[in-house]
């Protein structure tokens, strides 16, 4: 597993890394570790996914695509003939675990809500116009035209608090051009131009982990009565 990280996942974002590591240390290693890889058999794998059926659909995802992939290497560097992971799917939830969206009530209370000009755009980008949480913080105002605005860049932490200095978006389509609807075009004509960032720190320069977490917590989820995250804008645009 080692082996497969470095030699052929290093180059990814620091973030889809992280995640590769998290799932094998965290879930995967505790089952599998010990044992030989040409021992591993599809009940093992089913043992490790076993372990995690009552997370998140999404974390299950994770901890199979990780097996999936480093078996998939091992079978191709020849180290063993079968992938154990051929034919294993997760644990589906009968329920939702939560809303992923707003209500339309909701969204116009959001926006009614927010009166901090940088905590106002930063929602309106996601809501209206669907964009990631990283790419809001990554936004320039050079970005941006009459009709429409360019996202080519993501602010992301993958070592805790400071900003990745490489500000890659999360894939090749992430970069694109959207159009700008009337109700973005509104905030964005009455925000403050203090920075080169749309969505600045309060010194006018690239977000960290703390100064986002801070302006969402006291300009954001303390201005409604009902639980919303960053993501739940983008889920409620789409």
């Amino acid at each position: 597993a080692h082996t497969w990280l470095a030699s052929y996942k290093t180059s990814l974002r620091a973030a889809t890394v992280r995640m590769y590591r998290g799932a094998y240390n965290v879930h995967i290693m505790p089952v599998l570790g010990r044992m030989e890889l040409r021992d591993v058999r599809a009940i093992h794998i089913r043992k490790v996914m076993a372990s995690v059926a009552d997370k998140s659909e999404s974390l299950q995802h994770k901890v199979l695509l990780t097996m999936r992939q480093l078996f998939e290497t091992a079978r191709l560097n020849a180290l063993i003939l079968r992938n154990p992971c051929d034919g294993i799917k997760i644990t589906p939830h009968a329920k939702s675990t939560g809303r992923k969206y707003l209500t339309q009530q909701q969204a116009v209370q959001l926006m009614q809500s927010v009166t901090d000009p940088r905590a106002r755009v930063f929602c309106a980008l996601c809501l209206y116009a669907g964009l990631r949480k990283e790419e809001a913080l990554g936004l320039h105002w050079s970005d941006i035209g009459p009709a429409s605005m360019a996202i080519t860049r993501g602010v992301t932490f993958p070592d805790g608090n400071q900003p990745d200095p490489r500000m890659e978006l999360k894939n090749k389509a992430s970069c694109r051009v959207l159009p700008i609807p009337q109700k973005l075009r509104l905030i964005l004509d009455t925000t403050p131009r203090t920075s080169v960032y749309v969505v600045p720190s309060a010194d006018g320069g690239v977000m960290t982990s703390t100064a986002y977490q801070r302006l969402w917590k006291n300009a954001v989820a303390a201005q409604v009565d009902f639980p919303v995250h960053a993501h739940m804008l983008r889920h409620t645009y789409a």
